[in-house]
């Protein structure tokens, strides 16, 4: 098993995430904001726990929250909806402690920055893809839970 660890190599990649933000009304015009205001407090909540969050195997190399914030319109409710995006440029331990990284409502896209090619066994990918199984039965257990308070 330790001879698995050795051969894993550290992965480098820039990640984009968008923050979503709609309009939260306010009492009598006082506190109100709109989805853009809503979706760029959230991203700024956001980039500063990136920025200290401590994530076994993974590093946090750089933050770039400078991007515009769009607005779309929701087609299922047809409201103003806003995407703030940022761009994370991260070092993780391996590819498994990456896929844990970016497993997120907002994760958009990925670019591998290093190394420029990866070869992975299987019992790599059998790791990989076990590992985004449990991560997203324990974020489908957390909804789930969310969903019977309310």
């Amino acid at each position: 098993m330790e001879e698995d660890f050795a051969q894993m190599q550290p992965v480098r990649a820039r990640v984009r995430f968008d923050y979503r933000g709609v309009a939260v009304p306010g009492r009598l015009f006082i506190g109100h904001k709109g989805a853009a205001e809503a979706s760029a407090a959230l991203r700024d909540r956001a980039t500063a726990n990136l920025k200290y969050e401590v994530e076994q195997g993974i590093r946090v190399e750089d933050v770039d929250s400078g991007h515009e914030t769009y607005v779309l319109i929701d087609p299922a409710t047809d409201q103003e909806v806003a995407y703030s995006p940022v761009y994370v440029v991260v070092q993780a331990d391996s590819i498994e402690d990456l896929a844990d990284f970016i497993l997120r409502d907002e994760f958009r896209t990925i670019e591998i920055l290093d190394p420029p090619e990866l070869t992975l066994s299987p019992q790599e990918i059998g790791r990989l893809l076990a590992r985004a199984n449990q991560r997203l039965r324990t974020m489908a257990q957390l909804v789930v839970r969310r969903s019977e308070r309310y």
